[in-house]
């Protein structure tokens, strides 16, 4: 793994004599950096060549969403807001509007984001 800021590879695990054990903990990580991984396997005859890099970011899903409530209305219009949920260690990227069809159901509709990317507040 690199250090989170796109430094040098270091090995953080070695799983000789563990060939079964195909899965690692790394603790004390710096929530928000995004951190890079890579494996190797390794048998009687070396090692293989490198995976694919993997990306990870070091935080959770946003939490603590609220619902959201009337900021305003007209005839033809409802306009939303909600207070900024917990990012839980990563920048918050955006948000997505649900509503039903007004018939009573599930909440299926998605807001069309090209519709509310010029709303400062829905940013």
């Amino acid at each position: 793994m690199d250090d989170g800021l796109n430094g040098d590879f270091t090995k953080v695990y070695d799983g000789s004599n563990l060939p079964f054990n195909t899965s690692y903990t790394v603790k004390g990580l710096i929530s928000g950096l995004p951190y890079r991984f890579k494996v190797q396997s390794e048998n009687i005859n070396g090692l293989s060549a490198d995976s694919e890099v993997a990306t990870i970011y070091a935080c959770l899903k946003p939490g603590g969403m609220e619902q959201p409530h009337k900021v305003a209305t007209t005839r033809t219009s409802i306009t939303i807001g909600w207070p900024e949920p917990l990012s839980n260690g990563c920048p918050i990227t955006g948000f997505s509007i649900l509503r039903d069809t007004a018939n009573n159901d599930a909440l299926s509709v998605t807001v069309d984001p090209e519709t509310v990317s010029n709303k400062p507040s829905l940013r």
